[in-house]
């Protein structure tokens, strides 16, 4: 994984057109969890922002290689 624009962000914007009205990005819950889950083993994380549509974990973030994730949501 890369932080490429190219190889996240872009991919995740042209799924989500390719499939109009069909998913929706929602990282405010999944990253809440993933910092309640994790905060006490890496205090780190207090620093993710859950405003953003793919959040960034830098390498200084875990003392470990960088990640791009995001949430999809599918509409029912």
């Amino acid at each position: 994984c890369t932080l490429s624009k190219v190889e996240n962000e872009d991919v995740i914007n042209d799924f989500i057109k390719m499939n109009k009205g069909a998913f929706v990005i929602d990282n405010t819950v999944s990253v809440k969890k993933l910092i309640k889950d994790n905060i006490k083993d890496f205090p780190e994380l207090k620093n993710l922002s859950a405003a953003e549509n793919i959040i960034e974990i830098m390498p200084y973030h875990l003392n470990s290689e960088a990640a791009s994730i995001c949430s999809l949501v599918k509409i029912k």
